[in-house]
């Protein structure tokens, strides 16, 4: 009798989330994300980067992107083995406090937000223990000179990225 009550209610649970699921109607009210792929030729020149970055940098050098973008779809250089000095503004999921977090945005961002003295961008870099640089097209300093920072000279490059 125990047997007859668990299986009937095993499938009384799997019918359940199976009708469940299908009568479930969308929260109107819910804003529904932004396509991921807005840009997917500059997302496929990032891959590319890191893809060059995999094969030609070494393992435990640190390769940063600009934390500050909001919808950059290679966030944490999920493409690359390389670690980075920090991946968001909200970066605490490893325990660095929000302060931390913060700090560290504020003193690696302006790389990334307007052209620097590159003996400044070196500065940046080794303070924060960061290697190397990935600049792509949606960053603001790439805008403003339509490129790569002029001073640097890239490692890498491609029209939507450079590796500096």
């Amino acid at each position: 009798m125990l047997w007859w009550a668990v299986l009937i209610l095993g499938v009384a649970g799997n019918a359940w989330d199976i009708a469940g699921l299908r009568a479930k109607f969308p929260d109107p009210g819910a804003t529904m994300p932004d396509p991921v792929n807005r840009h997917p030729e500059g997302d496929m020149a990032q891959r590319r980067a890191y893809d060059w970055a995999n094969a030609h940098l070494p393992h435990r050098a640190i390769l940063q992107h600009n934390p500050a973008q909001l919808y950059r779809i290679f966030d944490f250089g999920l493409y690359s083995r390389n670690r980075v000095a920090l991946a968001d503004g909200a970066a605490n999921l490893f325990g660095a406090s929000a302060a931390m977090a913060q700090a560290r945005l504020d003193a690696i961002q302006p790389v990334f937000e307007r052209p620097l003295p590159p003996a400044q961008i070196s500065r940046i870099a080794r303070a924060n223990h960061i290697d190397y640089l990935i600049f792509a097209d949606i960053d603001p300093v790439w805008k403003g000179a339509d490129g790569p920072p002029p001073a640097l000279s890239c490692l890498y490059r491609n029209a939507r990225t450079c590796i500096v």
